[in-house]
C-alpha cells in the first residue's frame, strides 16, 4: 500500500483549484463592476441577449460572433450559443475569450503551430475557422438542434480540424436520449439497429 502520496502531488486538486477559479472570476466580475448574481458571484446576473458579451473579454471578439449569428439567420441556420454562455466558467465563453482574439485577427500561423505540435500533419496551412460548426446531412439531423463543433479550422484542401472545447466540465456529455429510457446504454458500435437514434434517421 502506497502511503504518504498524496500531500505530495504537485498539481492542484480539483475542489481547490475551481474554488480559486470561481473567486478569481468573482472578483474580476467585481472589479469590472459586472452585476452578478448574489449567491453565485461568479456567474453574471442576467442571461440576456446582451449581457453575455459582458463575459467575453475583448469586445471585438463578441461582436464577431453577432455577426456570425446573424450570417447564419440569413442562411436559415443556427448559431448554438450555449444556454449558461453568461456563466464565469463556461467552456465556450473561455473558447471566445482565448482563440476568439486570434480567429478575429485571422492569425493563422499560431493555429499551425499549434496543429504541428499536436502532431497533426497538415498538407496545406489553416486559412480561416468557424465556431460552432453544424452540418445536418453528417448525422442526418433534420429536426431539432444540430451536432455543434465548438470549432472549426478549413484549409485551403479539403481536410478540416474539429475542435471540442473543455473548461471544467468533467466529462463529455451523453447520450441525449439515455435519460429517456428510449436507450439501455448498450455500445452500438457492433450492431447499429440496437441505436434509438438510428432507428430514427441519425447516423452517429
Amino acid at each position: 500500500m502506497v502511503t504518504g502520496k498524496a500531500n505530495t502531488w504537485p498539481f492542484p486538486h480539483g475542489k481547490e483549484w475551481g474554488a480559486c477559479l470561481r473567486k478569481q472570476l468573482a472578483d474580476y466580475f467585481g472589479s469590472k463592476g459586472i452585476p452578478a448574481s448574489i449567491r453565485y458571484p461568479y456567474i453574471i446576473e442576467k442571461h440576456s441577449a446582451t449581457d453575455w458579451h459582458k463575459n467575453i473579454i475583448v469586445d471585438r471578439v463578441w461582436k464577431h460572433i453577432e455577426y456570425q449569428k446573424k450570417e447564419r439567420q440569413a442562411q436559415r441556420k443556427s448559431f448554438a450559443l450555449h444556454k449558461y454562455i453568461h456563466h464565469g466558467l463556461s467552456s465556450q465563453a473561455f473558447l471566445f475569450n482565448l482563440l476568439g482574439p486570434l480567429v478575429v485577427d485571422k492569425q493563422w500561423y499560431i493555429f499551425n503551430k499549434i496543429i504541428n505540435q499536436a502532431g497533426i500533419q497538415l498538407l496545406t496551412n489553416i486559412t480561416d475557422a468557424e465556431f460552432e460548426f453544424e452540418d445536418r446531412d453528417i448525422f442526418k439531423e433534420q429536426q431539432a438542434q444540430p451536432t455543434s463543433i465548438d470549432l472549426c479550422l478549413y484549409t485551403r484542401e479539403a481536410p478540416k480540424v474539429f475542435i471540442e472545447f473543455k473548461s471544467t466540465e468533467r466529462n463529455f456529455a451523453g447520450c441525449s436520449v439515455f435519460n429517456s429510457g428510449d436507450c439501455d446504454g448498450r455500445n452500438p458500435a457492433k450492431d447499429f439497429n440496437s441505436c434509438h437514434l438510428h432507428h430514427i434517421g441519425r447516423r452517429y
